[in-house]
């Protein structure tokens, strides 16, 4: 039990130790599953009503296989998000 333990805490540690990759939101690519987290809505939900539309960001395909890989500039979605918001009136 204490050797797993100990095995438990030095994998743990050796984790937290690697450092991660800091991308800056500038530069930042996102998937359909990254969107739709952003957006708060499902990976279907936005593949087939947001992602299609034709005022949404353009994808960078990026193809794998045969596979296509679609995925968006971070800054882009957020702005489309922000253009997207309602003013209040006066």
């Amino acid at each position: 039990m204490d050797e797993e333990l100990t095995e438990s805490i030095k994998s743990l540690v050796q984790a937290l130790s690697k450092p991660k990759l800091a991308i800056p939101i500038d530069k930042q690519i996102w998937d359909t599953e990254a969107c739709s987290q952003y957006l708060l809505v499902n990976a279907q939900h936005f593949s087939t009503r947001i992602a299609c539309r034709p005022d949404f960001p353009a994808c960078i395909d990026i193809s794998t296989g045969g596979k296509r890989n679609p995925r968006w500039k971070a800054v882009e979605v957020m702005r489309w998000v922000d253009s997207r918001q309602e003013r209040k009136r006066a």
